[in-house]
């Protein structure tokens, strides 16, 4: 019966570290996120409020613009409205993380640069604001590299955590076992 009672405490002491140390990381990594995803935010309000940047806001109005072959050429249409409303999602279809964001950022333009041809104001408005996006993402994305890194670090550190409690609770049903 010592046994057991021993294996119990373990496995409960094992559980609250557990507990701890992810309620510790998660207010650290909030923490992170939102100092990366303030200098974020004022990139994107600086390409959003560019005077270029109208024909990005909303998707494009393939059949009333006469765009007939819009949906062959892309194959996924991207807009900053649409990303608004992702970032607002609270169904869990919202981002996951800054890169999947930037993808879109980058798919908006990537789209219009590929539909229009080079010498269209909206290829060059495109190629342009994805130019200034990209030198102004250059200066954070060390800083999303480096809490990228840590997130996995820590993804690996919290399997490692799992892994001892497995054990612990196999000790526990082993002394369980023992007992009966």
């Amino acid at each position: 019966m010592a046994a057991m009672n021993s294996a119990v405490d373990s496995f409960n002491q094992c559980v609250d570290e557990i507990y701890l140390k992810l309620n510790q990381q998660e207010a650290a990594r909030v923490t992170r996120m939102q100092e990366i995803m303030r200098p974020l935010g004022n990139i994107l309000g600086q390409i959003t409020q560019h005077e270029w940047a109208h024909p990005f806001m909303k998707p494009v109005d393939a059949i009333g613009l006469g765009l007939h072959d819009y949906y062959q050429v892309i194959e996924k249409p991207m807009d900053f409205g649409t990303m608004k409303t992702k970032m607002e999602a609270k169904d869990g279809t919202g981002y996951k993380n800054i890169l999947e964001f930037c993808a879109d950022v980058r798919l908006i333009f990537n789209n219009a640069i590929k539909y229009n041809d080079e010498r269209d104001d909206v290829h060059i408005m495109a190629n342009f604001l994805l130019n200034k996006f990209e030198e102004k993402w250059s200066r954070i994305s060390p800083k999303v590299d480096e809490e990228e890194k840590r997130r996995r670090d820590e993804e690996f550190e919290m399997q490692y955590f799992i892994i001892q409690l497995a054990q612990e609770a196999a000790r526990v049903k082993m002394a369980r076992d023992l007992t009966l």
